[in-house]
């Protein structure tokens, strides 16, 4: 292969992998403006709820300890293909092994 010829091949490898790069930074962003929403809904829910039952921020402390034990316990669970039987990858749409779509997933472990 021609020295130019690979220097324009490096060079578009470059310019496509800074567009990536741009890309996954917007979509980075738009996860962190969606986790400030999430966490100012999550703190003003617990604020009303805290209000309306009496319930402490010790109270919470405990059942979040709760939570986290249980999700502790089950993040070795892994979901499986239903046609190969393999593991699945979280968050994946269809198995790495076979190609099979993933039809439904646990909501809460």
């Amino acid at each position: 292969m021609p020295p130019f010829s690979q220097s324009k091949r490096t060079a578009q490898n470059a310019a496509q992998a800074i567009n990536e790069l741009e890309s996954v930074s917007q979509e980075l962003s738009g996860l962190k403006d969606d986790l400030r929403r999430t966490q100012a809904l999550v703190q003003g829910l617990w604020e009303l709820y805290k209000k309306e039952t009496g319930k402490t921020d010790d109270d919470l402390s405990a059942v979040v300890a709760e939570v986290e034990e249980r999700m502790e316990a089950t993040r070795q669970e892994a979901e499986t293909c239903e046609s190969c039987g393999r593991h699945l990858q979280k968050r994946s749409k269809a198995c790495i092994y076979c190609g099979t779509l993933v039809t439904k997933r646990r909501l809460f472990h």
